[in-house]
């Protein structure tokens, strides 16, 4: 049975890596699948750039054309404009020059004419003075003038016909001024009509430059649009040729995908009845682990109960050691008081003195030397010297790690004159008073808690 089970185990165990390995190329077939879809979507995006630009490409080659034909018929106005142009200056100018000299003819002609007219009625005014003086005369009575007054009438009547002529010819003349004048104003007006022409052809030379500038831009389209026609033709064959490879990858991922689906059918129809019974098998493996850890569970509290009952124990006995320490040394302090000894004990006083050992400096806390001052007398020292209990520790952790060990006890009381038993009892009595025995070290709430729990325990003595 044992061989069957590890057999059974041995091909569980091959089926799962198989049934790994197959979802593992599964995963990794999906997601050739998923990047050739992605190309294929980035292909069908270029096919739709490709498309918008050819679009791009035929609008912008119309608008092209279309104005290389404006340009073109606008080139032939502009010929026949400049012909025309040129032609009607040299009229125009020979016309103007015509008209000017007859003009200046005219106006010599009617300014002598009007002299004429001033001094021929200035005669016939002092003509007319005569001949009504002749004429008062006459009906006077004197008539031996008849004769020289006949000759005056006919040579009155002839200064009026003259008169008359000269108004005629004034007329004619003014008339002629007249006509002349309006064909001046006609003659300005089509050199007006001239001037806003020749404003038209300028501003037909600055459509040329324009139309030049046009037509240097749309050669630099021209070029441009060739040089997209060229790329355009190169992603074409590229999207053509990604386009038939795709193709030919996502058949191969279907065949592949279909076999893979075919393959964990199988798989799954083989190890469909061995799981069953493997998943059985692991229920029960599963609750007699349940069971045994609810076992070791319970034996685990029953263990913690027992150790807090006997860390409790160790501690109310280290109470107790260190009240009856310091009752010891309280006992000792009273007999060295009472029997006058200082700095020497009984024993070390009946030894002789080439035998006596040699003594150290004697610390400022002990009453005696080799035994150990008490806390009190610790803090009252540390606090003349250091000004509190806070700055002392500070000063005895060297290390600013925030706890002290012995080691930094030792170092930090040896300034004081204590041995390294001394503080070793010290250490030892602060650690039993703050229960920090497991710990191996005092923190700063550990350190002020000794001294205050000694303090209580000597006013309780």
């Amino acid at each position: 049975s044992e061989s069957l089970q590890q057999r059974f185990i041995a091909e569980h165990e091959a089926t799962k890596c198989t049934l790994q390995d197959s979802e593992a190329r599964l995963a990794k077939e999906r997601l050739a699948f998923q990047e050739l879809q992605a190309r294929w979507q980035h292909s069908e995006s270029l096919q739709q750039r490709l498309t918008a630009e050819k679009e791009l490409h035929e609008a912008t080659k119309r608008t092209l054309q279309d104005a290389e034909a404006r340009s073109a018929e606008e080139r032939l106005a502009y010929q026949e404009l400049q012909a025309w142009w040129e032609k009607g200056e040299r009229d125009r100018s020979q016309h103007s020059e015509f008209l000017q000299q007859r003009l200046t003819a005219e106006t010599k002609s009617h300014e002598a004419t009007k002299r004429t007219l001033q001094e021929s009625e200035a005669n016939l005014a002092k003509e007319r003075a005569v001949y009504q003086e002749l004429h008062a005369w006459w009906e006077k009575g004197e008539r031996g003038t008849s004769q020289h007054s006949e000759s005056l009438e006919r040579r009155l009547t002839a200064e009026k016909e003259s008169h008359e002529a000269t108004k005629r010819t004034l007329r004619e003349s003014e008339a002629r001024s007249a006509k002349e004048r309006l064909e001046y104003q006609e003659l300005q007006a089509r050199w007006d009509g001239e001037k806003a022409e020749r404003d038209n052809f300028q501003k037909s030379e600055s459509l040329n430059q324009r139309l030049a500038a046009e037509k240097a831009s749309h050669e630099k389209t021209r070029r441009t649009l060739q040089e997209n026609e060229t790329l355009l033709a190169q992603e074409r064959s590229a999207y053509q040729e990604l386009l038939s490879r795709s193709n030919k990858e996502r058949a191969l991922l279907l065949i592949a995908e279909e076999k893979s689906q075919e393959l964990t059918r199988q798989l799954i129809q083989n190890c469909q009845p061995r799981l069953g019974k493997e998943e059985d098998s692991l229920h029960l493996e599963i609750q007699n682990l349940q069971e045994q850890k609810r076992k070791e569970e319970e034996w685990h509290t029953e263990t913690r109960k027992q150790l807090e009952e006997s860390q409790a124990y160790a501690s109310e006995l280290s109470l107790r050691k260190g009240e009856i320490e310091r009752i010891a040394d309280k006992l000792i302090l009273v007999l060295w008081s009472s029997i006058g000894i200082n700095g020497t004990s009984t024993h070390e006083a009946s030894q002789p003195k080439h035998q006596q050992p040699r003594q150290r400096p004697q610390s400022a806390l002990s009453g005696r030397p080799g035994l150990n001052g008490t806390l009190q007398q610790l803090r009252q020292h540390l606090e003349t010297s250091h000004g509190d209990l806070v700055r002392a520790f500070d000063s005895i952790d060297d290390n600013h790690s925030g706890e002290i060990s012995l080691t930094e006890m030792i170092k930090g009381l040896a300034s004081l004159g204590l041995s390294k038993a001394e503080s070793q009892l010290l250490f030892k009595r602060l650690c039993t008073l703050t229960k920090s025995q497991l710990r191996g070290s005092l923190n700063k709430a550990s350190w002020l808690e000794g001294f205050d729990a000694d303090d209580t325990c000597q006013q309780r003595a």
